[in-house]
């Protein structure tokens, strides 16, 4: 189901089609009447100025291509969520809605309106944790590099430079994916962030995570245990997503638990599930 508020508050059912028509062709939101297969049946006088190239008989799903990207289109108009993206680039920012309600020759309403000044700032502020985020990944590589390059010709450090250069890279790893989490988590409120599904056997990524932690586990005085049942079946997943759904949840049990902890992981098929 859609949601079905709106940022506009309709007229009475006994208004005239005529007077409603003159009402909603004055709201400052671009107001577009669809069928269900999203052909635009009516559009009010807001919408020219706001959404210019949604005409009469244009298909949204076409018109709309190009101002967004495909999966905030199908947010919008498949799922009913609530998006924002500019008409064309020389536009305002706009908030988009579906509503279920319906206007004369249409199935479903399609609102668009100038974002309040908070939402603005969201926006603003997911921009520029992207555009810092990919700052940094630049200098993350090239620190990575080199530490790699010291580590695998180390004939000529100590001991101890070896394994500053063990620590090094260890936390750069460590940096690197937060960096990819923050750069996740900006491609999902832009509406950007896709999945690449295929089977996957949760053992393996559980193993190896677990692992790589154990040395930065043990440095707390904690320790980490995991119990994985024998021959789970496979689960469709993104396997990057998952994997840094492991290492979250253990980063997070590590961080937050006192010393002398033991943290266990473990997967197992529970009774019902297929």
């Amino acid at each position: 189901m859609r949601v079905s508020h709106a940022p506009v508050s309709w007229p009475p059912v006994s208004t005239t089609p005529e007077y409603l028509e003159e009402i909603l062709d004055n709201l400052p939101s671009a107001l577009i009447s669809m069928t269900s297969e999203f052909e635009v049946v009516w559009r009010n006088r807001s919408t020219t100025e706001l959404a210019p190239m949604v005409v009469q008989g244009a298909n949204l799903l076409k018109v709309l291509q190009p101002a967004a990207n495909p999966e905030k289109i199908d947010r919008l108009l498949l799922r009913g969520e609530k998006v924002m993206f500019r008409a064309e680039p020389e536009l305002p920012l706009l908030e988009w809605l579906v509503a279920d309600d319906k206007l004369p020759g249409g199935d479903l309403i399609l609102m668009a309106w100038d974002p309040l000044i908070t939402d603005e700032i969201v926006e603003r502020r997911a921009t520029f944790a992207m555009a810092a985020a990919h700052e940094l990944r630049s200098p993350l590589t090239a620190l990575i590099g080199f530490a790699e390059m010291l580590e695998i010709e180390n004939n000529n450090l100590n001991a101890a430079q070896v394994e500053a250069a063990s620590i090094i890279i260890q936390n750069a790893h460590y940096l690197e994916s937060l960096v990819n989490d923050i750069l996740d988590m900006t491609s999902n409120s832009f509406g950007e962030l896709t999945l690449e599904l295929e089977p996957i056997d949760v053992a393996d990524p559980i193993r190896e995570i677990a692992d790589s932690m154990k040395e930065r586990i043990g440095e707390r005085g904690q320790s980490i245990n995991t119990a994985i049942e024998p021959e789970l079946p496979k689960i469709e997943a993104d396997q990057r997503r998952l994997r840094q759904v492991i290492q979250n949840l253990i980063h997070n049990a590590h961080i937050h638990c006192p010393e002398g902890t033991v943290i266990e992981v473990r997967a197992v098929l529970e009774e019902g599930a297929s």
